[in-house]
């Protein structure tokens, strides 16, 4: 229960920073029409830039965490294997099957 609740965290803050990386984005593009038209600073504008290079690092650290609960949710319920060369094959979920009642 604690791994599928992890990953379903995970998952909602995959989403709600994916969701910021846009705001970011059209942040930016707000920002750089208001500094051609003079109505914002360039500090404006690289403050807008940097704040989307930030989201960017902050969404790759929650895919990596999102991977990381997927990982460890597998591992529990006995689905991840490793191949002798240590590496994992990767859960096909077409490949699990319910056994009947």
């Amino acid at each position: 229960r604690e791994d599928l609740r992890a990953l379903q965290e995970a998952r909602e803050r995959l989403i709600i920073q994916a969701q910021q990386l846009a705001l970011a984005e059209r942040r930016v593009d707000v920002t750089s029409r208001l500094v051609q038209v003079s109505r914002a600073e360039a500090r404006d504008f690289l403050e807008a830039q940097s704040d989307l290079t930030d989201s960017k690092n902050q969404l790759t650290v929650e895919r990596v965490r999102y991977r990381l609960a997927e990982l460890a949710l597998q591992r529990d319920l006995d689905l991840l294997q490793i191949q002798p060369d240590g590496l994992w094959v990767e859960l096909d979920p077409a490949t699990l099957r319910s056994t009947p009642p």
